[in-house]
């Protein structure tokens, strides 16, 4: 078994299966209906109406004549990137 540790190409093909199982592990989004299904890179979209809409700027270099207060934004990603958006930023 150690010479088996030892072995540089064995510690090569183990780290490409962990690898491989951790690729599969995070991007899985939505496998609960699709048993021997393989993981699909889909891209969904929220949409975050009127979001406050901070203004950083140099008054005594610039002025701005006109900005609205609220934006609406568009964000798109897979389900988990979307959800961790959620969770940590504005919902």
């Amino acid at each position: 078994m150690d010479r088996l540790f030892n072995n540089n190409w064995f510690l090569k093909l183990i780290s490409l299966v962990i690898a491989t199982m951790l690729f599969l592990f995070v991007n899985m989004d939505d496998f609960g209906n699709r048993p021997g299904a393989t993981p699909i890179m889909s891209t969904e979209q929220i949409q975050l109406d009127e979001a406050e809409l901070d203004i950083y700027y140099d008054d005594e270099q610039y002025a701005i004549a006109s900005i609205d207060d609220d934006i609406d934004v568009r964000v798109s990603g897979t389900q988990s990137a979307l959800t961790l958006f959620q969770v940590t930023n504005f919902v």
